[in-house]
């Protein structure tokens, strides 16, 4: 089961073919799936899209920058909680999901970074 709390082999399309399009679709009642997706998911969607797609997607430009403010005020909640001991399982545990985090967004942004230096790479060689 995905995290957006859909078996993958139940997603299906309009055809009613499974659906690996990475488009978002509709459910049964209409709703999008993306609609109560976190940003984490979101992001993980995403990049999973990007590597799979043999040319390089649209920037989700709105999605990162909710991303890095969301990091941003976890970090200040870290810092906020250092002076308190007894805060210390909540502040690893918070440290671990910053971390966690970070590492998606960094592997998003180095994919599409990957495809603009390797498309960059082949234009080169057919302008000569």
């Amino acid at each position: 089961m995905s995290d957006t709390g859909v078996n993958a082999v139940d997603a299906r399309d309009e055809s009613g073919h499974p659906s690996t399009s990475g488009v978002p679709f509709d459910t049964q009642d209409g709703a999008s799936l993306d609609s109560g997706c976190s940003d984490f998911q979101l992001l993980k969607r995403a990049l999973l899209n990007e590597r799979m797609a043999p040319e390089i997607l649209q920037y989700q430009e709105d999605l990162v920058e909710r991303i890095k403010l969301g990091l941003q005020r976890q970090e200040e909640e870290l810092v906020a909680m250092e002076s308190q001991k007894e805060m210390d399982l909540v502040r690893q545990v918070l440290s671990y999901e910053r971390d966690r985090v970070r590492y998606l967004l960094k592997s998003y942004l180095r994919a599409r970074l990957q495809k603009i230096q390797q498309y960059a790479g082949v234009q080169d060689v057919v302008v000569l």
